[in-house]
């Protein structure tokens, strides 16, 4: 399942960096916040938001080709996606990571 791919990879990338962020993975959706643990309602998930990570975020991947959707974290597959686009989402996924670490601009 490709959304499962890329929701293994993100987590893998997450927890070799060690940043306190999450991912979820339902169906076809794959999301991630930066917050550790995933919100049960609409006041966590307003926290776990990082209005200035987002746009970093965005723009690194728009940057690499790949556009997620525009108003919060979340990757959507298709019958159409493939492992080869899950493979190009977590070697960007870790790539921002590091290229975050390497600026020192990791959120708290």
């Amino acid at each position: 399942d490709i959304s499962a791919r890329i929701a293994g990879d993100v987590q893998s990338a997450i927890d070799d960096a060690g940043v306190p962020w999450h991912v979820t993975n339902l169906g076809g959706r794959v999301e991630y916040m930066f917050s550790p643990d995933a919100p049960r309602n609409g006041t966590e998930a307003l926290a776990a938001r990082d209005n200035g990570m987002e746009v970093l975020l965005h723009a690194y991947f728009l940057n690499e080709g790949i556009l997620l959707t525009p108003f919060h974290n979340m990757v959507l597959t298709c019958p159409a996606s493939s492992h080869d686009d899950a493979a190009a989402h977590g070697r960007v996924f870790r790539s921002f990571l590091d290229w975050l670490e390497k600026n020192d601009a990791r959120s708290p």
